[in-house]
């Protein structure tokens, strides 16, 4: 699951060496914009381009209300529901951005992990609040690996211990 177009580049190259490991099936969920997947790691669930283009930094009312007037709420609704539905279908879900992702990413019901990328300087400054510096991790986005129906039931590589 990603949110953001760099966040989908991340995503997919993850995804791409995740299956140099296992024979896994890898899909993208774009919280932001829409169609970012690639070969190999195909979108699934609802996404749609919002005028802001995602980067609603806090406070621009004017960009939030352009994206609600433009369907976000029924979008964010819907990834939701997806979200939910996963559980059983998916065996990870991998968040790269922001903590909205990185949030996100629990209602799958499934083991998650989070890849944080660079904060955008441009839209939100960092601040002492933000930890001041620069370098400073933030973000999540979102890859989601499954196996592939061949494997359903048998045995399709390492398996983790249970925890």
């Amino acid at each position: 699951m990603t949110n953001g177009h760099g966040e989908a580049s991340i995503a997919a190259r993850i995804a791409r060496d995740v299956r140099a490991l296992a024979p896994l099936a890898t899909d993208h969920l774009a919280l932001v914009g829409e169609r970012l997947g690639s070969a190999g790691f195909p979108d699934v669930g609802p996404q749609r381009a919002m005028p802001s283009g995602g980067l609603v930094a806090m406070g621009n009312v004017r960009a939030f209300a352009r994206d609600l007037g433009a369907g976000w709420l029924g979008l964010f609704a819907g990834q939701l529901r997806f979200l939910r539905s996963l559980r059983g279908r998916y065996a990870a879900v991998i968040a790269v951005g922001d903590a909205y992702a990185a949030a996100l990413t629990r209602l799958a019901g499934v083991p998650w992990a989070f890849v944080g990328t660079a904060k955008s300087e441009y839209v939100a400054p960092y601040d002492r609040s933000s930890g001041g510096s620069s370098n400073r991790q933030r973000g999540s986005s979102y890859a989601t690996a499954r196996r592939p129906k061949r494997c359903a039931g048998k045995d399709c590589g390492p398996k983790r211990p249970a925890t």
